[in-house]
Parts: C-alpha cells; sequence; structure tokens
C-alpha cells in the first residue's frame, strides 16, 4: 500500500492562496472562526503552517450565511 502523504502550505500567503482570500482575511479567520493553523513550539506570532486536508475539513464544517433575495 501506498503511504499518502499530508500536503503541508508554509505561510500566510500560501495559506491566503490555497483559499482564495486575502493575508489578513485568513488571519482574522484564525482568531475569530479558529482556522486551523499551526506555529513552532513557544511562538505565538510569525510563521505557521497548515495542512491542506485540515482547511479542506475547516472549510466543509463552517456554516455558511444565507443572504435574502
Amino acid at each position: 500500500m501506498k503511504e499518502r502523504r499530508t500536503e503541508i502550505l508554509s505561510g500566510w500567503k500560501d495559506i491566503a492562496n490555497y483559499l482564495g482570500k486575502a493575508v489578513r482575511t485568513v488571519q482574522r479567520y484564525e482568531y475569530e472562526l479558529g482556522l486551523p493553523v499551526h506555529r513552532p513550539a513557544g511562538r505565538l506570532r510569525g510563521s505557521v503552517i497548515a495542512a491542506k486536508s485540515d482547511l479542506d475539513a475547516w472549510v466543509v464544517s463552517r456554516p455558511t450565511r444565507d443572504i435574502p433575495v
């Protein structure tokens, strides 16, 4: 059986591009909505990484807002 490797995005710019949003928007998503990003041990700010599979699952699990027509 073939081992499946998780694809990792490194940095806010890569994560934002993957989600099709601006960097500031995905930073806000982390702070306000719990976007699943990870930082090196002991660091509260700075570089981040995220697994594409974690981001995909997060997007699917977020409720959407109904827009009146």
